[in-house]
C-alpha cells in the first residue's frame, strides 16, 4: 500500500498544480480584439491604449449605439473604456467615464485554448443575458 502511494502521490501533486495555474487568467490573455459571441455589436479591445497608457492596462468597448433607457434615455452610448486587472479567476473593471475609482469584481471563465471568455453583463445592453461570452478575433 505505502509503495502505491509514493508511486501514485507525485503525479497527483504534480497534475493539481500544472492544471491550476492555467485556469487563473493573466492580463496577457486578454490582449487582442474581442468581439461579444450572440448579438456581435459589441467589441472589446485590449491592443488600442496598451503602447499609448504605461499605467494600468485600458480596454476599450466600441459598441453598436444604443440608449440605456433606465439609467439615462437621452444619452447615446457607443463607446466606453474600461481599466481593468486580472485577479485570480476574476476581471476587475473601472469604468473610465464614471466619477468612481473603485473596481468592480467579475468572475471569468476562459475555454481551453483561450479563445473565448465569459464574464457577467458590466456594461448596460440591457438585451445581453447576465452572463455573456466573447470571442477572440484577433
Amino acid at each position: 500500500m505505502k509503495k502505491l502511494f509514493l508511486l501514485f502521490a507525485p503525479i497527483a501533486i504534480i497534475s493539481f498544480f500544472s492544471c491550476k495555474k492555467d485556469d487563473i487568467p493573466k492580463t496577457d490573455d486578454f490582449a487582442g480584439i474581442w468581439v461579444e459571441k450572440t448579438q456581435q455589436l459589441d467589441t472589446l479591445d485590449f491592443d488600442e491604449w496598451r503602447t499609448m497608457v504605461q499605467s494600468e492596462p485600458i480596454a476599450m468597448l466600441r459598441c453598436q449605439p444604443f440608449i440605456d433607457s433606465v439609467t439615462n434615455p437621452t444619452f447615446v452610448i457607443s463607446r466606453e473604456f474600461y481599466w481593468y486587472k486580472a485577479e485570480g479567476t476574476n476581471l476587475l473593471l473601472r469604468n473610465g467615464l464614471s466619477s468612481t475609482m473603485t473596481y468592480t469584481t467579475y468572475p471569468i471563465v476562459f475555454s481551453a485554448d483561450r479563445r473565448t471568455f465569459s464574464i457577467d453583463r458590466f456594461y448596460k445592453r440591457r438585451s445581453l443575458a447576465n452572463r455573456i461570452e466573447f470571442v477572440r478575433i484577433r
